[in-house]
């Protein structure tokens, strides 16, 4: 009677393949653009906090107060990401750390130390943490510097929780579609098998 039906396979093949790539893509592009935004989110609220907090540490560095500069770098205890900060000198010399040297239980202290040497960029990562940087002025002159990191933890968490339902979505997707091609593949066979009877089968 000639060939099993194989144009109905084919479409159904190529619909679920154009389907997947494109879920798949705008699945990694939602990520990607989901990553930068809740990125973008963090760094600004760091520059805001440690700019109140530079903006309250001019005295604190004027007079080398390290208790009051102690003091001042406490009040980042109200926002859990903060993982370090530290308080410097105009000279680079640390006045003041958060949390105070006898708290560390990690390396956290060594992670927050070890980043300065970025000092000129506005924000960058360092061993999984984002660092923000901002100056500490007094009557518009520079006295000093403050230096705030954060978990990205929670970022890549959410992160990670919008890929997970980007995946089940995209995997949804793909069983109507797979059940609404099905349905075309079979009248398409139907048709391709009547088709192919014709070719044999004189009507008369």
């Amino acid at each position: 009677m000639g060939k099993t039906p194989e144009l109905g396979r084919r479409l159904l093949i190529a619909s679920l393949q154009s389907a997947g790539m494109a879920l798949v893509f705008a699945g990694v592009l939602m990520s990607g653009y989901a990553y930068y935004a809740l990125r973008a989110d963090l760094v600004e609220t760091l520059q805001v906090q440690a700019g109140v907090t530079a903006h309250n540490s001019a005295a604190p560095i004027l007079f080398k107060d390290a208790a009051a500069a102690t003091e001042t770098l406490s009040s980042l205890r109200a926002a859990p990401s903060v993982m370090c900060a530290v308080l410097l000198e105009i000279t680079g010399s640390v006045l003041a750390r958060y949390p105070p040297a006898p708290a560390y239980g990690d390396d956290r202290e060594a992670l927050c130390l070890e980043s300065q040497g970025a000092s000129g960029a506005a924000s960058w990562e360092h061993k999984g943490l984002l660092y923000v940087s901002a100056p500490v002025t007094q009557a518009g002159r520079q006295v000093g510097r403050i230096v705030v990191g954060a978990s990205m933890r929670p970022l890549l968490g959410r992160v990670g929780m919008y890929i997970a339902v980007s995946g089940l979505t995209a995997g949804i997707a793909l069983l109507l579609a797979y059940v609404g091609v099905l349905r075309i593949r079979r009248d398409m066979d139907k048709t391709e098998l009547e088709l192919q009877r014709l070719v044999y089968v004189d009507p008369v």
